[in-house]
């Protein structure tokens, strides 16, 4: 026990202070989810999985409600994460793949059934997972069928998931909005910032490339923008696949901007899944809030708790701090974002 908190605290370091505003009172936030990323972060820091999530003890900030690590990976280690042992975001790659079909995950189950690596049944199992929470479960008995099959495939109940693979196979159709075989491409979501952001005429991203607005925003007239993620602690500088580096799929038309060296007011930036691996979170959104004048925030939904690789968890109360530090009005569209595990807050 000795050797894995010396081998964590060469790896990590405290936060003393909350990173939004700055305030030493907090308390404990037991709720997190074991993911791929828990095994990356263990393995490169030889560790177990189950000591790592214990110890990088979760906090809540009692003034501003950010729920956050209180050790956090130094850069050393986010970089390794990003750059070479997890290089791709595969979230942005699947909305490229054809891995939501009836075929592919037939393929999957069955190397379940004969697998007999204890990693590889995890990989698997993510990925049967995966596919299963994209389907379109719109009722209840949907979400019934769909859970019930989740667990078989969780507890590896080999013999359930043959029985019951025909009734799931039924399913697989097309993916639901904003499951990680669509992203955020969405045209209601789009229709839903320009009904709110009056007169735009420029839109910017900052974060994966593949996985917002991209392909519906080019349609309209208006100038695009991306900035780059940092590297340190975000995928990108490696994410590719058959030598196309994702950043390669953005439009031709896109300009590239600096987010430390911004000139002038910008209409829109979405920052879609990013916002919570960044390290400075009060001068990022100093800078995000004085050269932009609407926001648009995707956060993964507090349900299952935080994930290891996300520095934050940024729940409702929180955003509704950040709108009045900032001064902004925030609104958001429960209808939309209602059956996937995100909300979408807009500052105006």
């Amino acid at each position: 026990m000795h050797n894995f908190l010396k081998k964590l605290s060469n790896s990590t370091y405290l936060i003393n202070i909350c990173p939004l505003c700055k305030s030493k009172k907090f308390k404990s936030y037991k709720f997190f989810y074991i993911n791929r990323y828990t095994e990356e972060f263990s393995n490169l820091i030889n560790i177990q999985p189950e000591y790592l999530m214990k110890n990088v003890s979760q906090k809540t900030c009692i003034k501003c409600n950010l729920i956050f690590k209180k050790k956090w990976f130094k850069s050393k280690i986010l970089r390794k994460i990003y750059n070479k042992h997890a290089p791709l975001h595969p979230n942005g790659w699947d909305i490229y793949s054809n891995k939501f079909t009836k075929k592919y995950l037939l393929t999957q189950i069955k190397k379940l059934k004969l697998s007999e690596s204890f990693t590889k049944k995890n990989i698997l199992k993510r990925t049967i997972i995966s596919i299963l929470q994209s389907i379109n479960d719109h009722n209840f008995k949907v979400r019934k069928t769909v859970n019930k099959f989740i667990n078989y495939v969780d507890k590896e109940k080999i013999n359930k998931i043959e029985d019951e693979k025909n009734e799931i196979l039924k399913l697989i159709t097309v993916p639901k909005n904003f499951s990680r075989f669509t992203g955020f491409n969405n045209q209601e979501f789009y229709s839903f910032i320009k009904k709110n952001v009056r007169n735009l005429k420029n839109y910017t991203e900052i974060g994966c490339p593949l996985w917002g607005l991209y392909k519906t925003v080019k349609k309209e007239n208006i100038k695009t923008y991306f900035i780059k993620p940092n590297y340190d602690f975000f995928w990108g500088k490696n994410c590719k696949k058959k030598s196309v580096k994702c950043i390669d799929k953005l439009d031709v038309n896109t300009k590239y901007l600096n987010l430390h060296n911004l000139k002038g007011k910008y209409d829109y930036i979405g920052i879609y899944n990013y916002i919570d691996h960044i390290n400075n979170l009060s001068k990022f959104l100093d800078i995000i809030f004085k050269n932009f004048r609407h926001v648009g925030i995707i956060q993964e939904d507090k349900n299952r708790g935080y994930p290891i690789q996300h520095n934050y968890g940024i729940n409702y109360k929180c955003m509704k701090y950040i709108a009045k530090k900032y001064k902004k009005k925030i609104i958001q569209n429960n209808n939309l974002f209602g059956n996937s595990k995100y909300n979408f807050y807009l500052f105006l």
